[in-house]
Parts: structure tokens; sequence; C-alpha cells
């Protein structure tokens, strides 16, 4: 077994990660042994090869939902910022009250986006074409979200952040006053990431 492993380390290097967070009682993503543990005998007679190439496709893809977890997770945080803001007072000027609708919308497209990413990549063979809508969706928003935010200065983007605290609907304590600007750019990221994996799996990848 040393020898194989010597000769094809590549091919064996996910059992070792394997054994060695077995043994710190640290296991790797349940999700991804559950996909390993399925893969069909068939493919399992077709050699270590074979199985390499298959796992390293299902860690690709649960890697790529990890990531569209994090990325909400990062947004929701921010949460308690524009609870804060909602008990602040309000009164914004009617320029920002008309433009915070905009950065509503590509907030509640962004989170409807992210759902719609974990839903598809949890799937045994995600749709390269519904990934590419996944993947463009979530870079229009994220280019969106800069070009308001790269638009107002900083006391007016807290005031509108502060709108959004106020306005009580779903998306409203989803992001913080002053993530409104910061986020934009690993939306765009994982947009990126995402039309490429769809890309890649369209190729057969």
């Amino acid at each position: 077994m040393h020898q194989i492993w010597q000769d094809t380390p590549e091919t064996w290097q996910f059992w070792l990660r394997w054994y060695e967070a077995a043994l710190e009682g640290n296991p790797l993503n349940p999700d991804l042994e559950r996909d390993i543990a399925l893969i069909p005998d068939a493919d399992w007679e077709k050699g270590a090869e074979h199985i390499a190439a298959l796992i390293a496709a299902l860690e690709e893809r649960h890697d790529l939902k990890a990531q569209v977890q994090a990325l909400r997770q990062q947004l929701t945080l921010a949460q308690t910022a524009a609870a804060d803001a909602a008990h602040r007072g309000h009164n914004q000027p009617p320029e920002l009250i008309d433009s915070a609708p905009e950065v509503q919308r590509q907030i509640t497209i962004i989170f409807d986006t992210l759902d719609d990413a974990e839903e598809e990549l949890s799937k045994t063979n995600p749709s390269p074409t519904r990934l590419k809508v996944i993947g463009q969706a979530l870079l229009n928003a994220g280019i969106a979200l800069a070009k308001y935010c790269g638009g107002l200065g900083d006391a007016a983007l807290q005031k509108a952040a502060e709108e959004l605290g106020t306005s009580g609907t779903k998306w409203a304590i989803r992001i913080g006053a002053a993530s409104l600007a910061a986020q934009a750019q690993p939306v765009q990221s994982l947009g990126r990431v995402i039309l490429e994996y769809a890309l890649k799996l369209a190729q057969g990848g």
C-alpha cells in the first residue's frame, strides 16, 4: 500500500485526508462522504484512478456549495448593524428614500440567487445552464450594488443603509450599514466562480 501511495499519490490523497481526519476525530463534510458512499458499484469496479476523478468532482461541487453558504452567512451577520439602524432616527433626504429601493432590489436578488445556487449545487448532477444563469445573476447584482454605492458618499451610504434597516421587509435585516459597498466584490467574485464551474460542467469537465 505504501508503494502504491508513492507511485500515484494523486489517486490516494483524498483517502489519506479522510483517514487523518478520522484519526483526529474531525470527519470530513458528511454530505460529501454520503455522496461518495452513493457512487455506484459499477464505478468502483473501474479502479482507483476512476474513483479519484469522481471524488475530485464531488469535492469541487461541495466546496463551491460551501462558498455559497459562507457568503450568505457573511451577509447575514450584518443583521445586527441593520437592526441597530432601525432604532436610530431616519430623517433621510427624499433622494435617499427614492434611491433605496434599488439597493433593496439587488440585495433581494443576491439572497434569492444564493438560495438557488445552494439548491442546484445540492443536486448530484447540477445543470450547467442553470448554474450559468445563477452565476450571471450574482455577478450582475454585485456590479449593480457596487455602482450604486460608488455613487454615494460615506454619509449618504450610511443614511441609505439606515433606510434599509427601518423598512421592516425581509431583506432589511440581511445587510448592515457599512457592509453595502464591502459585500459587492465578494458577490461578484462568487458569480465568476460559478460561471467558470458551469462552463467546466458544460465541457464535460
